[in-house]
């Protein structure tokens, strides 16, 4: 069986400011099972500020990282609700 050594790990979260925080649970959760890999909290505002994050991610990792990203959203039918903005999903 073939592991992936995972080093970073990104969450990023765009909840309601009523929602629980999952995504910065997440991040403690991880952090209690293993201190050795670099994680990366972002909470976003709205879809810039969510398609921004995800930029940086991208500039920020290379093809020999072992990343996990975690996408703290809710979603509809419609596409993606980034805290309280709706962003439409490609038909």
């Amino acid at each position: 069986m073939k592991y992936i050594h995972l080093n970073k790990v990104f969450v990023v979260e765009s909840l309601h400011d009523e929602d629980i925080s999952t995504g910065l649970e997440i991040k403690k959760h991880i952090e209690l099972i293993d201190s050795s890999v670099s994680i990366e909290y972002s909470k976003c505002s709205g879809e810039g500020d969510f398609l921004r994050h995800l930029d940086d991610i991208c500039g920020s990792t290379y093809s020999e990282d072992g990343i996990f990203l975690f996408i703290e959203v809710h979603g509809a039918r419609e596409g993606i609700d980034l805290n309280g903005e709706l962003v439409a999903g490609e038909p």
